[in-house]
This record gives C-alpha cells, sequence and structure tokens, in this order.
C-alpha cells in the first residue's frame, strides 16, 4: 500500500476537525474523498502532506511513517505534493519562470525536458511564455498541478481541483489527470463536495461526513447501494420512503426506509397497471433532462423524477403515473 492512514485526529482551538479517520491509497489509482463543505476535506489533505500535526493517529508512506512538522525542521514530504485551491504561484511571472524556480537545482537540460514534458502533458504548451497573472483560473489549476508535479513525487493530493473550472475545460482537467496516471504511474487523491466529479473519476471513494470516514467503495457501490443514508444524499438526488408506509418488491433498503433514484421513477400521464397516481409540483429544465418534483398523494410525499428533454414535458399541476424500476442493481 502506498499510502495508509490509521486514526487520524485534528483539533484547533478545542474543536474537533477529525476523528480516528483512517484510509488507504493505492499506487497508480485516483482515490476521491467526498464530503460537504466544512467537513475537514483540506484539512485532511494539509495532514496527508505533513502540514499540520495530528493529535493523534499515524500516515504511513510505502510503510515508513511520515513525520509530522514537530519533528522535521522543514514541514512536509518530498514524495507527496499538494496543489491547494489557492495555487500560490508567481503571478507576474511567466509559466516557464514558475516551473524554472521550481526546478532550479536541476541542471539545464533537465529543465528544459522536464518543463516540455509537463507543459505537454497538461496542454500547456501555448502558454509557457504568459504570465500568470493573466491566464484563467482553470489554467492557472493547470500550471500549479505542473509545478507539484516537478517535484516528481509518488502522490498528488488535489483540493477541490475542480471549482475554478467550467464544464468544457472541466472534462479537459479530468482527461489530463487521468493522463497523468496512466504516463507518470502515480496515485492521485482529490477532494470533493460535488458527486459528479467524485463517481466519474474515481477507482475508490471515501466518505467524510460529521468528522469521520464513514463509508468507502467503488462509485457505483456507493450510488447504486450505500450503506448510509449520508452517503446516499452525498453522492446524488436521492427519494426515501419508509417501509412502513409501503411494499415495493426488489426496492434496495437502508434500514428501514427505501432509497429511490430519480432514474428508477417513470413518470407517465396514461395510467398503467400497478402505477401510482402523483401531482406534478414543479419542473426544472435541466439541459439534456427536466427535474420533477412530483406528490404521491397516497404516500403523502415527494419525489425527485427525471425525464429525457426528447419527450414532452408535462405542466405544474398535471396529474400523471409512475413505475419504479429496480433495474440499478450492478455486479461488482
Amino acid at each position: 500500500m502506498l499510502l495508509k492512514v490509521q486514526d487520524l485526529s485534528y483539533s484547533r482551538e478545542k474543536r474537533n476537525i477529525l476523528h480516528n479517520v483512517s484510509l488507504e491509497i493505492e499506487k497508480g489509482k485516483i482515490t476521491c474523498i467526498l464530503g460537504a463543505n466544512g467537513s475537514g476535506k483540506s484539512t485532511f489533505l494539509s495532514l496527508l502532506a505533513g502540514l499540520l500535526e495530528p493529535d493523534s493517529g499515524t500516515i504511513y508512506f510505502n510503510e515508513n511513517q511520515v513525520l509530522s512538522p514537530s519533528k522535521k525542521l522543514v514541514a512536509g514530504h518530498s514524495n507527496i505534493a499538494l496543489v491547494k485551491q489557492d495555487s500560490r504561484l508567481t503571478p507576474f511571472a511567466t509559466v516557464r519562470e514558475n516551473l524554472l524556480h521550481i526546478l532550479r537545482k536541476q541542471d539545464e537540460k533537465t529543465q528544459h525536458n522536464k518543463i516540455n514534458d509537463f507543459c505537454n502533458l497538461l496542454g500547456l504548451e501555448s502558454f509557457m511564455d504568459r504570465a500568470v497573472k493573466f491566464l484563467s483560473g482553470g489554467e492557472q489549476q493547470r500550471v500549479a498541478i505542473a509545478a507539484a508535479l516537478a517535484s516528481n513525487p509518488d502522490i498528488l493530493l488535489l483540493d477541490e481541483p475542480f471549482s475554478q473550472t467550467d464544464i468544457f475545460l472541466k472534462n479537459e482537467l479530468k482527461n489530463y489527470l487521468f493522463q497523468i496516471v496512466e504516463k507518470l504511474g502515480i496515485a492521485i487523491l482529490f477532494v470533493t463536495h460535488n458527486p459528479e466529479d467524485a463517481l466519474s473519476m474515481s477507482n475508490a471513494i471515501h466518505i467524510l461526513h460529521e468528522k469521520s470516514m464513514i463509508e468507502n467503495g467503488s462509485s457505483k457501490e456507493l450510488y447504486y447501494k450505500p450503506v448510509n443514508k449520508s452517503t446516499a444524499y452525498l453522492t446524488g438526488y436521492s427519494n426515501f420512503v419508509s417501509c412502513k408506509k409501503v411494499n415495493l418488491k426488489g426496492i434496495y433498503q437502508i434500514y428501514n426506509e427505501y432509497l429511490i433514484r430519480p432514474e428508477q421513477i417513470k413518470f407517465t400521464i396514461v395510467k398503467k397497471e400497478h402505477s401510482i397516481e402523483v401531482k406534478v409540483k414543479k419542473i426544472e429544465f435541466s439541459g439534456f433532462f427536466y427535474l420533477l418534483i412530483l406528490f404521491v398523494p397516497e404516500w403523502q410525499t415527494d419525489l425527485i423524477s427525471t425525464i429525457s428533454t426528447n419527450k414532452i414535458a408535462p405542466k405544474v399541476g398535471d396529474r400523471g403515473w409512475i413505475s419504479i424500476s429496480t433495474t440499478l442493481s450492478f455486479q461488482k
């Protein structure tokens, strides 16, 4: 195991931020920590990078303990690179100059080759002689990643890497990160509050909730069959219906409630056998789908559903019927 964290706890100003957090990261894999804003994700990355002093617990890199700041002259670990949300680049220096500063102890040929390699890997070739200040937020993020890679780390820690990018640049950055793992063989650990980024990017996801890691697994495991309700909510739109109210055969349960994802609900204006009557409370156009809020009189509850925009959308107040699919099962 490349990185192993055991029972890590951290507090600040007598406030407990993280409690008994454990985690394992494999080489050549992308791991995600998914949690709400303010859950301690950024703090956890700083602890892993050896920049903060934990209250208790141990971090191992290649089975060697990562020393905390109090035990080192200079905080940090040479094999673990952290890219924060504020990139801390030199704004009036060019991309090339920022990278040269990090590689200043290397010979000129090595500097030239590494700068070209990292800029090619991250699509920065046309920006190399442009001042960082005049780059977009997403471009600066890529420069910060290139700067982190210049130290030749085995693990790259990314703090909300997609927060400054639009959807087009986000997809570009995702592709660059996949290439980094494939070509360099390093591990990436990133934190996010966005379920789409977590589910689409990760080999493994760890759920951070109320100071602790409550669950981990693959994207499909945590989306289709979460153990905790908090995991269900963090990984996407979720409907919960009490098992005491209804009997839905084949629908996944968490404790005494059915978990129904929006895509399991099929809405129609035509009544069918065993369908359930609903009333449309709200409809939102969301690009390739409509998001519906449906009231179920029989259950006295609201459900979130989706329909494709290539179908005729209902109107608020319309009556309709729904059936619930059990097709969210999957093979591990």
